[in-house]
């Protein structure tokens, strides 16, 4: 039964033949084997320190990123502190913004 409008309806389903006969038909699309990245994804600069050690300021950045970090992973308790540091108290509010401007750094 046709409809009133003819958006709602679904396309038929071509055979393989009707797909070799038509002219607009693309054999590239089955292609098969590895997948080919036309942009890859970039590497990551805080991953490979000593590929960027030569840059300006980013012994001084990645310095204030591990400052940081381990700020943050001690007021989480997920490592043990030295018997000269103090654990530092802070609330949700503060380790929220610790961990943003560890996100700014990183970008």
């Amino acid at each position: 039964m046709k409809t009133k409008y003819g958006s709602y309806e679904k396309a038929q389903p071509v055979s393989l033949e009707g797909l070799m006969e038509s002219p607009t038909f693309d054999e590239t699309v089955f292609k098969t084997g590895k997948n080919i990245y036309k942009n890859p994804k970039p590497e990551a600069i805080s991953k490979n320190r000593d590929k960027y050690k030569d840059i300006p300021g980013m012994q001084e950045l990645w310095k204030e990123i591990d400052k940081i970090n381990h700020i943050i992973e001690l007021a989480e308790g997920k490592i043990e502190p030295k018997p000269e540091e103090v654990v530092p108290q802070l609330d949700s509010k503060q380790l929220y913004h610790l961990k943003h401007q560890r996100i700014s750094l990183y970008k």
